[in-house]
C-alpha cells in the first residue's frame, strides 16, 4: 500500500514538468527509450508471473506493478520532450527505482539474503539523491526566464 502511495505521489511531482514546452521528436529519438521500456515491461511482468501466487494481496500487486511501469516510461520518455541537462537523473531516478522494487520484492518473496537488502538500500539512496537533484535543477529551469532553449 505505501509504494502505491508513493508511485502516485511521484507521478503526480512530475505533471508541472511534462508542460514544459516540448521539442520535435523524431523517429531516432525513440528507439532507445522504447527498448529500456520492453525490458522494464518483460522484467515486472516476468517476477509478477513467476511470483504472482505469493503475493498476498494480489490487486495492491498489479496496481503497484502499473504505477511502477508508468513511472519508468515518464521518467525514460521526459527527456525527450525537452533537452534540459539534468534530464541524465530521470534515467537513474527510474532505473534504481526499477532496481530497488524488483531487489525488495526478490528479498521479501524469494530469497532473504542480505546482499540483496544491501541492493535495496543502495538504490534507495541513489535514488532520492538523484530525485533531489533533479528537482533542484528543473525548478531552476522552470522559473528562469530564459528556459526556451531546453
Amino acid at each position: 500500500m505505501t509504494f502505491f502511495i508513493a508511485a502516485a505521489a511521484m507521478l503526480y511531482t512530475f505533471m508541472p514538468i511534462l508542460r514544459i514546452r516540448p521539442r520535435k521528436i523524431t523517429r531516432e529519438m525513440v528507439l532507445q527509450p522504447i527498448i529500456g521500456v520492453i525490458f522494464c515491461t518483460y522484467t515486472v511482468i516476468y517476477l509478477m508471473s513467476m511470483y504472482y501466487s505469493s503475493v498476498p494481496n494480489k490487486f495492491l500487486f498489479v496496481i503497484g506493478a502499473i504505477f511502477l511501469l508508468i513511472f519508468t516510461l515518464i521518467c525514460f520518455l521526459i527527456p525527450l520532450r525537452n533537452s534540459h541537462p539534468s534530464n541524465v537523473y530521470l534515467y537513474l531516478i527510474g532505473g534504481c527505482l526499477l532496481i530497488e522494487a524488483i531487489l525488495a520484492f526478490v528479498y521479501t518473496y524469494s530469497m532473504a539474503i542480505p546482499i540483496i537488502a544491501s541492493g535495496v538500500k543502495i538504490a534507495i539512496c541513489v535514488h532520492k539523491t538523484c530525485v533531489a537533484i533533479y528537482y533542484v535543477r528543473i525548478e531552476k529551469v522552470r522559473t528562469d526566464i530564459g528556459y526556451e532553449g531546453y
